[in-house]
């Protein structure tokens, strides 16, 4: 079995896309994990998701530097209802780009059934694996 490594852009948080794809390529990354992070690492600004050009412009450098999109960082509390609509967004860019798994976070555990039902929501809409990533950052983040 052929085991893939996806090296995620966040790792160059401060560059931009082209040098972060450029630098992921040099060092023999063959797949990549785009990001959407509002706050934390934007190499996909939020306004950009429904802009065909932007994902043209990604794509051309992904071919460019030979890399692939396995995997997209799309990160949001998605036991929040006005959550849905970006999060279907994130998804759709996410896909378009070739990516099969997107990552996030679920929310709060006392707000564990909204997360459930935004799911559900989002996932009649598109498929795509989805994964939650667990915030590290000490608060009551559910982990399944």
């Amino acid at each position: 079995m052929n085991e893939i490594i996806s090296i995620s852009t966040i790792a160059y948080d401060g560059y931009d896309l082209e040098t972060s794809l450029k630098q992921i390529s040099q060092i023999g990354g063959r797949y990549v994990e785009l990001d959407a992070i509002e706050g934390l690492s934007e190499h996909i600004k939020l306004q950009d998701l429904e802009n065909s050009a932007f994902e043209e412009k990604i794509s051309t450098m992904m071919r460019r530097f030979y890399l692939s999109s396995i995997a997209f960082s799309g990160h949001m509390d998605l036991s929040k209802k006005e959550a849905v609509p970006l999060f279907e967004k994130k998804m759709r860019f996410a896909k378009n780009l070739g990516a099969k798994i997107i990552n996030t976070f679920s929310g709060p555990s006392e707000r564990i059934g909204a997360f459930y039902e935004n799911i559900e929501t989002v996932c009649a809409i598109l498929i795509l694996l989805l994964f939650h990533i667990n915030s590290g950052n000490q608060t009551d983040f559910l982990i399944f």
